[in-house]
């Protein structure tokens, strides 16, 4: 029970009690001084390994599981997948991205994105990273403007957007979550205005102050 303070209660699983300390100590190193991060990205060990199942299975509160083509990686990847827990196996908490893909090879291609759906039992098909040949030429990041033009750019941007609409950080989101007070309070002003309306419905006659006629 390292890392819990002295009044808490002993979980009853040892790998909550991991989860809770790598996840403390992961915001402490990441927000020394009481700073907010809107994401943290963990990049795990891929396989079974034992820091890999703390990210996989309670650390994170989305996974992005990468997964090759080949058959290897694909009943790898079957493997691991088959061993979260289901509240993590939901499509807003779980996103599986093929990579890399070629460019050429279209027949082969086709066929192993069917059978990549096939094996890992996705309802949709998955979103892909394209292989760039100058990833394996230099080792600077894929982050110049002249990089914006390419394919794998665009697949980024769509790994991106996909992450934005499940943990709700879309700008409609964050607009909705600024201007839900200001309806909340409209919808009491309304309520108030209508009720001298409603109570002249209800009790037809003249204004209280008109002299009757």
């Amino acid at each position: 029970a390292a890392g819990l303070p002295d009044d808490a209660a002993l979980p009853e699983n040892l790998l909550q009690v991991l989860v809770r300390v790598l996840h403390d100590a992961l915001l402490e190193c990441a927000c020394p001084q009481g700073g907010r991060f809107d994401y943290i990205l963990v990049d795990s060990r891929a396989g079974l390994a034992d820091v890999g199942g703390l990210c996989v299975r309670g650390l994170a509160d989305h996974l992005v599981v990468l997964s090759g083509l080949n058959q290897q990686n694909l009943e790898g990847t079957r493997l691991v997948m088959d061993r979260l827990p289901e509240s993590r196996r939901t499509r807003e908490r779980l996103t599986v991205v093929l990579s890399p893909v070629p460019e050429g090879e279209l027949d082969l291609l086709d066929e192993r994105l069917s059978r990549a759906k096939a094996v890992l039992r996705l309802d949709k098909n998955p979103l892909v990273l394209h292989y760039h040949p100058r990833l394996a030429l230099i080792e600077d990041p894929f982050v110049r403007r002249i990089h914006e033009r390419t394919q794998l750019a665009q697949d980024y941007q769509r790994l991106c957007s996909r992450l934005q609409e499940r943990t709700r950080d879309t700008v409609a989101a964050r607009f909705g979550a600024v201007l839900q007070p200001i309806n909340g309070a409209l919808t009491a002003w309304s309520i108030v205005s209508a009720a001298p309306v409603a109570s002249a419905l209800a009790h037809p006659g003249p204004p209280p102050h008109s002299p009757a006629r």
